[in-house]
């Protein structure tokens, strides 16, 4: 059918002088005719139940019927004909599609085909087409920051059930009913809801729609913000239970207002499959003294499987991402797995900006190229994880305010399995404290301090390391093996690899580059359980006299090449480093240990020289003894030991 609408709210009906037209007569009738003489059924109700006569009269500028305004509806295309009360037109169209300003003529959506092109397609109602997609608008959402649009909002999301089905909701849980769901769109606005009660367990493959998030832009509001307004330690959206799966938000801010909120804005709760997509989480503030961090989380999740994070930004809690593992749920101890961050970015937390407390494994954790940038407050740190099986940490950049950093360090990563590669560790905070099966390459480290390992297998290189007091410490509180460098160590650097204390749990190599090491005091070891080797192995000559050997030579051949007598002083001995010599030329060679140090392994053990005369050719390979001397390990020809 089609309606004919000119009554309130629509604009009036005018005479010729521009008022109100009174006493009236409206004609309609057939499409490219005359209307009087060839009238068509005209009715007062969209049924198309009660005819209505022709001429209808007006009043006030409005058809009436017995006295008051009303709807015209035709159940066909038709001519228009209006004229006043001295038979004068004001206005007339053979056809619907002729418009005159002041009358208005709306098309029901229910009479309106759309054809989508190519072959097969099926003409439906405008309709029909709407339904697909619902705003929260069409449900009384008004969006002013000030109406409270929660109702509104949970109308919008009911209005998109179909399918219905039994399910289990958990294992070991409830029989729900569970809907397919679609898309509910938020217009450009400010939608203010109560907290704790947007919890989504019914609606699988729900997609919350905005208009825009502010992304990393505090300067302005996002075009669509969700506003948690009240007092809860709760949540404001909840994913809960298999009825909450597929749940999707894109491209809106979802904010709490006030510090009275101290939950968690976003809550999945055994829940798999969150996605959001340009969201911004946290925070309502816009400048640093309005953006508070009274609530416990941006993201709580427990029992969470493949949650995918695309361009969102976390700002203004306590945390950022909560892997909540201490909530029960019916004794499931289930940690969660494949949980993504790609391209977010992490502001301002009071404690960690990522956390895992482990006391459940979590599988499948990826930040990739994320920005982790504390710019107001200073967080604990910024990534905290714990038993974490297949972590993966590239290209991410760990960065400072002018004064705010990750008070304790950057990183920290216990038992965990994985990568941590590619990354930039800036100024003011130390990188990380790490643990477990991890491979560490390619990272760039400018603060305080460099990474410091306590167990496991940890391999790396290919670091380079700015400034900070030590590249690399090892200092297992249980067992390490591990397999480092070479590395990059630039002049700020104090100490490039450091063993402070020799342990039972120790056992490692490390690839040493001495062109590559400009620190301050080189390398320290404290370990005969840890190699220290030059990976060029190269050898080279020496054809003066007296020569001092240093010991970053560990793991190179000296070759004694001089044309009269030589002497070789030897370095004090570092554990886990070696050394080579091999005589050349037919003369003497003497080698000298430093002052206070001996030979071993030569049936004394107080002997500090060792000499190859005239013309005999020879090699000597040394390998440091704690710092107290060299163990012979190998010799070619007759050596004297005095």
């Amino acid at each position: 059918m089609t309606a004919l609408s000119i009554q309130p709210p629509f604009p009036i009906i005018t005479d010729i002088d521009g008022q109100p037209l009174e006493d009236g007569y409206i004609w309609i009738g057939t499409a490219g005719l005359n209307p009087i003489g060839n009238p068509i059924s005209v009715y007062w109700d969209a049924a198309l139940s009660v005819p209505a006569a022709l001429p209808v009269r007006t009043r006030g500028g409005y058809p009436m019927r017995s006295g008051t305004p009303a709807r015209l509806y035709v159940d066909s295309d038709y001519s228009l004909l209006v004229q006043n009360k001295n038979g004068s037109t004001v206005y007339s169209a053979l056809t619907a599609t002729e418009r005159l300003s002041g009358v208005v003529v709306e098309v029901d959506a229910t009479d309106v085909a759309f054809l989508q092109a190519g072959t097969g397609a099926v003409a439906r109602t405008a309709q029909a087409k709407m339904r697909d997609v619902v705003s929260v608008k069409d449900f009384g959402a008004v969006g002013d920051g000030v109406t409270n649009d929660t109702t509104a909002i949970w109308n919008a999301i009911i209005s998109l059930r179909a399918n219905p089905v039994s399910i289990l909701d958990t294992i070991g849980g409830s029989t729900i009913t569970a809907y397919s769901s679609g898309i509910v769109e938020f217009p450009p606005g400010i939608y203010k809801v109560s907290p704790d009660a947007l919890k989504i367990y019914q609606d699988v493959g729900l997609t919350l729609k905005g208009s825009g998030s502010r992304r990393t832009n505090n300067a302005v509001r996002a075009s669509t913000t969700l506003l948690i307004s009240g007092t809860s330690s709760g949540f404001g959206i909840q994913a809960y239970r298999n009825g909450g799966r597929g749940l999707t938000i894109e491209d809106m801010d979802i904010c709490y207002e006030t510090s009275l909120f101290t939950g968690s804005v976003l809550d999945i709760l055994d829940s798999p499959g969150l996605t959001c997509n340009r969201v911004f989480l946290g925070t309502y503030g816009l400048t640093g003294g309005t953006r508070i961090q009274a609530a416990a989380s941006c993201l709580r999740s427990t029992y969470d499987e493949f949650m995918t994070f695309n361009n969102c930004v976390f700002d203004g809690a306590v945390d950022g991402w909560w892997s909540d593992d201490t909530r029960t749920e019916l004794g499931n101890t289930f940690g969660g797995s494949n949980t993504t961050f790609n391209e977010c970015v992490f502001y301002d937390f009071t404690g960690s900006q990522v956390r895992h407390d482990g006391n459940r494994t979590r599988y499948g954790v990826a930040f990739n190229s994320c920005a982790f940038n504390p710019i107001s407050v200073n967080c604990v740190r910024s990534v905290n994880l714990a038993n974490v099986e297949g972590l993966r940490i590239d290209m991410n950049h760990f960065v400072p305010s002018t004064t705010y950093k990750a008070s304790t360090e950057w990183l920290k990563a216990s038992n965990c399995t994985g990568s941590i590669v590619n990354c930039t560790f800036d100024d003011l905070s130390k990188g990380g404290t790490v643990d477990g099966m991890l491979v560490m390459s390619g990272n760039r480290v400018f603060g305080t301090d460099g990474f410091t390992v306590t167990g496991g297998v940890v391999t790396g290189r290919s670091n380079e390391f700015s400034q900070g007091t030590n590249g690399w410490t090892f200092s297992p509180t249980y067992a390490l093996s591990f397999d480092v460098g070479p590395d990059l160590f630039k002049v700020g650097v104090t100490r490039s690899y450091d063993v402070p204390a020799d342990s039972a749990n120790l056992a490692g190599r490390i690839n040493y580059d001495s062109a590559s090491d400009a620190s301050g005091s080189k390398f320290r070891n404290t370990s005969q359980r840890v190699q220290v080797q030059n990976v060029d192995g190269k050898s080279f000559s020496v054809s003066s006299t007296p020569y001092t050997v240093s010991i970053l030579d560990t793991g190179r051949t000296v070759l004694a090449t001089g044309g009269a007598n030589q002497t070789f002083t030897l370095p004090t001995p570092t554990p886990g480093t070696t050394l080579s010599f091999s005589k050349l030329s037919s003369v003497d060679l003497t080698i000298n240990c430093a002052g206070g140090t001996n030979f071993y392994g030569q049936n004394s053990s107080a002997l500090t020289s060792a000499k190859l005369t005239g013309s005999a050719m020879g090699g000597l390979v040394l390998e440091a003894y704690a710092t107290v001397g060299w163990v012979v390990k190998s010799q070619v020809n007759s050596w004297t030991y005095t």
